[in-house]
């Protein structure tokens, strides 16, 4: 089992990974879908040291503010409420 939490641990990471390179890339992108709150935590993991989120704030996220951002279901809509420092600015709920 130890083994098996390691794997997943660095799946995690490289995840993770990949997710804040296309995060901090916003002009090769049209938008963002959230699909569950998953998605929503996986951004504010992404974000979580203070040098990413000062980059985030002053730079990255009004680029993605032009963007249109949309949410699948109330519970991923609400887990993104109050966080202004993570999301952007279109936010649309699909149900």
């Amino acid at each position: 089992k130890k083994q098996t939490f390691k794997n997943e641990r660095k799946l995690l990471a490289i995840s993770l990974s990949l997710l804040l390179l296309q995060l901090f890339q916003p002009e090769q992108h049209g938008g963002l879908i959230f699909t569950s709150p998953r998605a929503v935590e996986a951004v504010k993991m992404c974000l979580e040291d203070d040098e990413r989120r000062e980059e985030w704030n002053n730079d990255i996220k009004d680029k993605w503010n032009a963007k249109s951002i949309y949410v699948v279901g109330k519970a991923t809509a609400a887990l993104g409420e109050g966080t202004d420092k993570y999301r952007g600015g279109n936010k649309q709920v699909i149900e």
